[in-house]
């Protein structure tokens, strides 16, 4: 399930992000969703939340590419939305 929270800080997250500017260099295509019960089960349906929960992915986002973990793209559609190729992170969101 991706639920995702934001922290300020390198030290709290759990993968380091960085958005890509170019969907061909992304490593998952994103689409963001209302329900955390839509996000259920899949890495690219990101619902964010805001308060505490054991379940979310800390994630805090980088302006370098480089310094990333994480390359994301967001997209308009679920149907667009998937890892582009293999990832370390793959079903860990």
């Amino acid at each position: 399930m991706a639920l995702i929270k934001v922290v300020d800080s390198r030290g709290a997250a759990d993968i380091i992000v960085h958005q890509s500017s170019s969907l061909s260099s992304a490593d998952l295509l994103v689409h963001v969703v209302e329900t955390a019960s839509d996000a259920t089960g899949y890495d690219e349906l990101w619902h964010y939340v805001e308060g505490p929960s054991e379940v979310a992915t800390k994630v805090h986002w980088v302006n370098s590419r480089c310094e990333a973990d994480l390359l994301v793209y967001f997209v308009r559609s679920r149907e667009s939305a998937g890892w582009q190729h293999g990832h370390p992170y793959q079903g860990r969101l």
